[in-house]
């Protein structure tokens, strides 16, 4: 079992996120279905985590970022159609969330994935919209290519998370390839690698990291969700990018989203 302060290095050490390279600056209408994630703090909202809509009153995203032990509702909010992290957009408030039941944060990063149902609707437009989520049993071999989007940090030394919305290219690792990674032994933390999850990589590196805001960030082969952002690790990019594999849970997804 891992504690929740190692795993809080994994989420919250300074890392890169989009691209260590600075990204491609991109606009919500490329991405309607990408949606911020806004924490509740005192009097001020600040964007915490990445969504993902899927239907006009459910958000996919990842578990981590709707749990623990003082996770209230009342205390997130999704802000959708926004190219600018904390502007403009159409807000709405959480009515209820859906953690799988097999996700817990001390054992690590397995079946990391949440339903958020929404107060009222969000209607499709040119910069809202939903996405389509993988078909069960879609395996991805090495070097496939996908498609990241958030607003977390585009530069391993950047101090602060950039305020547009940025893109970048990744590919695809094989899935033992990433538990080797993890399981070299020379890492202060155990990390499993699990059927649940999807890895990835920049080009010409072994890895990419990610910054705090990108928890639940998507993954796109074409035009399809097919992972949503995890973790990274603080120790160098050799260690893979690890997505939720939607994929494998996207029967519990639809038969939670309705």
């Amino acid at each position: 079992m891992v504690s929740l302060a190692a795993w809080s290095v994994l989420l919250l050490a300074g890392l890169s996120a989009v691209a260590s390279e600075g990204g491609t600056p991109a606009t919500i209408e490329q991405f309607p279905s990408t949606v911020q994630i806004e924490f509740g703090y005192r009097h001020a909202w600040v964007q915490y985590c990445v969504g993902n809509l899927i239907t006009g009153r459910h958000v996919l995203s990842v578990a981590h970022c709707f749990g623990g032990p003082l996770f209230q509702p009342r205390l997130r909010r999704v802000r959708a159609g926004a190219t600018y992290r904390g502007r403009d957009g159409v807000l709405a408030g959480v009515n209820s969330v859906i953690n799988h039941p097999n996700f817990n944060i001390r054992n690590g990063f397995t079946y990391d994935v949440s339903i958020v149902s929404i107060d009222g609707y969000f209607y499709a437009s040119p910069s809202i919209n939903v996405a389509s989520i993988a078909a069960p049993g879609l395996y991805f071999p090495d070097n496939v290519p996908v498609t990241v989007a958030a607003w977390g940090r585009t530069t391993q030394d950047q101090i602060w998370a950039d305020r547009e919305l940025r893109s970048n290219g990744l590919y695809t690792v094989n899935r033992n390839t990433c538990k080797e990674k993890y399981s070299l032994g020379d890492l202060p933390i155990s990390i499993t690698i699990s059927e649940t999850m999807l890895c990835t990589r920049l080009p010409n590196e072994d890895g990419q990291n990610l910054g705090v805001r990108d928890g639940g960030a998507p993954l796109f082969y074409g035009n399809v969700l097919v992972g949503m952002v995890a973790f990274g690790s603080p120790y160098g990019d050799n260690f893979p990018l690890v997505a939720t594999d939607v994929s494998y849970l996207s029967s519990w997804i639809v038969s939670n989203a309705v």
